[in-house]
């Protein structure tokens, strides 16, 4: 706890120090992604699936609302403000599948996810 105060009292990392611990932070949690991601559901062991085949399921489309700023100009084509409204935009959606199996146990399984 002493050292904490101390750290903070001083401030070791000068005036950016939330910088430098948002990217710490950042570099740590994907990190942790990279090596918790592709568990075997049998053998249970990480970094254990490798992709087999990857095929195309679906595709649609849907409508999603987005908002816009529209840029507000007087006579003397100065910006002087902004007003924001809602669209509807068209999406196009994708569904895949992956077919994986374990490098361990060469158990076999699918994963489907959209893009």
């Amino acid at each position: 706890m002493k050292i904490l105060l101390l750290f903070l009292s001083i401030d070791l990392l000068g005036s950016e120090s939330w910088l430098l611990a948002g990217a710490i932070g950042a570099i740590v949690f994907i990190l942790f992604m990279w090596f918790f991601s592709g568990r075997c559901p049998s053998c249970k062991k990480y970094r254990a699936a490798k992709i087999k085949e990857t095929s195309l399921i679906n595709t649609f489309r849907e409508y999603e609302d987005r908002v816009r700023e529209d840029p507000i100009y007087n006579n003397n084509n100065e910006q002087i403000g902004h007003t924001k409204r809602t669209e509807q935009v068209l999406v196009t959606y994708k569904k895949y599948r992956d077919d994986c199996f374990c490098k361990y146990c060469n158990h076999t399984w699918s994963e489907t996810y959209t893009t």
